[in-house]
């Protein structure tokens, strides 16, 4: 007799067993005898724990610490040039595909699958141009409008060039498929485990990112069909380091235990990808669901310089999980120690609002830090009651903090459950801490009810939305001058140039070919719009030439 079990949790089955066949004949039914099982059987669900620091995102953001400028998509900067593209637009503050936040979106032309626009491109050959071989996980949030083009093209295409190797811009390309569907994606590639394509690349040299290139494209989507498809951001991270401690973040659940029966346990190992034999992380043993925080401080004070990788264990008593943080964490004890905190401001709830059960607590505001922030967590009363990394746009994190790295997706709009808060006073405190154990709260306190909320606080509004024209034109230059010796003109596609831009102009042709002769007339600085006007008086018996500059021009002559 088969016997099939519900997936059900906390049920007891009483297995009973019957002799339902007799020898010989019987004119009438006979009851058989039932015999009962001493033990029972219990359908438990495993705990699910996620580690969330370190990541495979990493540490530190190259374009952010280095360049000063991150690739978020808010401005013309971002884009060096958006080549084979029939349309390419930067929208700062807006929303694309259902999200808020800054992009840029482009439309490749019809029959031409290689659109592309890098996000580094260094013509001079210097050292302080090259990308440090530190800087290694690349990770690219984006939408694609169709699906993925299994003939012509890739999802996400990455090439990197050298000018130094050989002379000749000597560019490496890998060719990676990862999904195919419409939809917002993030993907983050460790460029150690970089797969070149094999055809454009039989012996690729090793290692294949080294540090020395000095050009980074990432291509979104390249197929034969015009398609739309928008970048959110763009990121080139080092690995998670510590100078002497580093704050392990997590997320740890179980839908049928209790919370002093689940606990979770790190450990950290120089083995990549174990999750077995490492050495016990100190204060981080058998830490119950139950506990206060979703964070571990791991002292590596007295470890060696070195690449050191984290798991976790996590078990309910019956059933155990077991699983292997996503990024490496670099011991380095020549690091300057970062003792600054991360920035964090609350919007709501307000002091002494009045929070309706069913309608749970709304936590909204922003959290960010210059490196990388690890978690925000929500306290009632010094008790835990909820967890989460930010990740939506805020347009004042983002106009306070333009040269961090995540200034695009420092916000957050959470709901706390308030089923087990009594009515009355109760203090909420909200902490955000980074990956350095840097951490900063606020506090306020709200009066539970019972019932809805009248008046439910909202996601807010953007307040700006524009758009900025990027184009792949060379920037152009028309001009006029008077009787009087006044000259007069526009620049389009001012903002191609992404520089310092002069006017020039000399007494002959020649003078005024040579970027080094002629005399600066008027100093135009950095173009905020992509037309740019002027007005120069005073130039009489003065040549003066207009026409168009290469984007890589730094001048306009």
């Amino acid at each position: 007799m088969a016997i099939v079990l519900n997936d059900s949790a906390n049920v007891n089955y009483e297995l009973h067993w019957a002799a339902l066949r007799r020898n010989g004949c019987s004119s009438s039914d006979v009851l058989p005898t039932a015999s009962i099982s001493p033990g029972h059987l219990a359908v438990n669900s495993k705990p699910t724990l996620k580690i969330l620091q370190p990541d495979a995102r990493g540490g530190a953001d190259y374009f952010s610490k280095i360049r000063g400028n991150p690739v978020n998509m808010d401005d013309a900067r971002d884009i060096v040039s958006a080549e084979n593209v029939s349309s390419a637009t930067i929208f700062p503050g807006n929303t694309k595909f259902d999200v808020y936040g800054d992009f840029f979106c482009a439309t490749n032309k019809d029959g031409n699958d290689d659109p592309y626009h890098p996000v580094v491109d260094e013509p001079e050959i210097t050292a302080a141009n090259r990308i440090p071989s530190r800087y290694r996980n690349l990770t690219s949030t984006f939408y694609q409008d169709a699906v993925q083009d299994n003939d012509s093209g890739s999802d996400l295409r990455i090439i990197a060039c050298n000018f130094e190797r050989d002379g000749n811009g000597e560019c490496l390309s890998g060719d990676d498929t990862f999904y195919k569907g419409k939809r917002w994606v993030t993907l983050t590639q460790d460029m150690t485990k970089w797969s070149l394509e094999e055809l454009l690349h039989p012996n690729p040299p090793q290692p294949i990112w080294d540090g020395d290139f000095n050009v980074l494209r990432v291509d979104i989507q390249e197929a034969l069909s015009a398609t739309t498809y928008c970048v959110d951001r763009i990121e080139l991270r080092e690995d998670d380091r510590s100078d002497g401690k580093f704050l392990i973040a997590y997320s740890l659940t179980d839908s049928d235990s209790a919370g002093d029966d689940v606990t979770v346990s790190f450990f950290y190992t120089q083995t990549a990808g174990a999750t077995s034999g490492g050495t016990p992380i100190t204060g981080a043993q058998n830490v119950k669901l139950s506990a206060n925080t979703r964070t571990i401080e791991f002292d590596t004070a007295s470890l060696a310089n070195g690449i050191y990788y984290v798991y976790g264990v996590a078990t309910d008593g019956l059933n155990t999980f077991t699983i292997a943080a996503g990024g490496r964490l670099e011991v380095s004890h020549t690091l300057a120690a970062d003792t600054t905190n991360p920035v964090l401001s609350l919007s709501a709830p307000t002091e002494g609002r009045e929070e309706f059960r069913s309608s749970g607590l709304v936590v909204t505001g922003f959290a960010i830090d210059d490196t990388q922030l690890a978690l925000v967590e929500v306290l009632i009363d010094s008790v835990y009651a909820g967890s989460f990394v930010p990740s939506e746009y805020n347009a004042d994190a983002h106009s306070a903090h333009t040269t961090f790295s995540d200034a695009s997706s420092a916000g957050f709009f959470q709901t706390i459950s308030l089923a087990s808060i009594t009515d009355g006073s109760h203090k909420v405190t909200v902490r955000a801490c980074d990956t350095n154990a840097n951490c900063v709260s606020e506090e306020r306190t709200v009066t539970v009810k019972a019932g809805t909320d009248p008046a439910p606080v909202t996601r807010p509004t953007l307040s700006e939305s524009k758009t900025i024209p990027v184009g792949e034109s060379d920037i152009t230059l028309k001009i006029a001058v008077s009787k009087s010796g006044t000259l007069s003109g526009t620049v389009k596609n001012a903002m191609s140039c992404g520089t310092n831009m002069v006017l020039k102009a000399a007494r002959s042709a020649a003078a005024l070919a040579d970027d080094d002769l002629g005399v600066v007339l008027k100093d135009l600085g950095v173009p905020q719009e992509s037309t740019l006007s002027f007005s120069v008086s005073g130039l009489k018996g003065m040549k003066v030439k207009g026409g168009k500059g290469k984007k890589a021009k730094k001048k306009a002559a």
